[in-house]
């Protein structure tokens, strides 16, 4: 048989066949007078195995392990058991993105942005913005607020807190919370580049004011780098001065503490 006699039997491309020689896993057979390769009813079934071994996932390097009669079936069946469960995690990924892409299709229907951040968020923190727009370092700080919500949507897509989505749907409907809510960025934003022993009361104030206001405390909660994974960036990455970061800490240790 001519390799295009094989390849056509076989259901596979000359090219691949000629690959699978270049590999070592399927030997040259006898060639003719003229020079073509002459190949055989074993060789036509060495194919077939090898392109059923690849189609089911078994990678060409390791087919001839596969297909020796001599080879053990630990070693067979250990390999099949990793191939198996990269498949199992490749399947786990395609379902994620299914579920993003349905999420994306959902929003696109109902005339919202395609973005992971919800749109309650985005509208209320464009409100706040354009509340302050005069002060350029409470919009900096608001704009901030947003990029660190995104982090987190993009993190945990599907799974963002409710809760958050919630409160700041309050602040959106409700002027005085969200006067409340300016209020806090700005008294926060005053922290920054100052050593958090020379601000201590304005901190403990702060500290004392997350705790007891239920909306306010859940934006603190939100920004919990719990929420965006252990691979995901650390309470320095996310919140770098000190004093900020001394509010962020002492409100979710003083949560933490009355959870237990």
């Amino acid at each position: 048989m001519r390799i295009s006699d094989v390849a056509r039997l076989a259901g596979v491309s000359a090219r691949t066949i000629r690959h699978y020689h270049r590999l070592g896993i399927l030997p040259e057979p006898a060639r003719t007078a003229g020079d073509y390769r002459d190949y055989e009813i074993a060789d036509l079934v060495r194919v077939m195995h090898i392109h059923y071994l690849s189609t089911a996932g078994v990678p060409l390097r390791s087919v001839p392990r596969f297909l020796e009669n001599g080879a053990e079936g630990s070693e067979v069946t250990a390999e099949i058991s990793v191939l198996s469960e990269a498949i199992a995690e490749r399947i786990e990924q395609l379902e994620r993105q299914r579920e993003r892409l349905a999420a994306l299709a959902e929003r696109a229907a109902s005339g919202q942005t395609i973005e992971p951040l919800p749109a309650e968020i985005r509208h209320t923190l464009d409100m706040c913005i354009a509340e302050v727009d005069g002060d350029a370092g409470l919009v900096r700080y608001l704009e901030r607020e947003r990029e660190l919500f995104e982090l987190l949507a993009i993190s945990a897509p599907g799974s963002f807190p409710e809760s958050l989505v919630t409160t700041y749907r309050r602040i959106g409907r409700d002027p005085q919370a969200r006067a409340s809510y300016l209020d806090l960025i700005a008294r926060y934003r005053e922290l920054e580049n100052r050593p958090p022993s020379a601000v201590r009361v304005k901190i403990d104030a702060l500290v004392e004011e997350l705790c007891r206001d239920e909306t306010l405390r859940e934006l603190i909660v939100g920004e919990s780098v719990d929420d965006v994974g252990d691979a995901g960036p650390s309470a320095a990455d996310l919140v770098p001065d000190p004093a900020q970061r001394e509010v962020i800490e002492r409100v979710l240790d003083r949560l933490s503490g009355e959870g237990r």
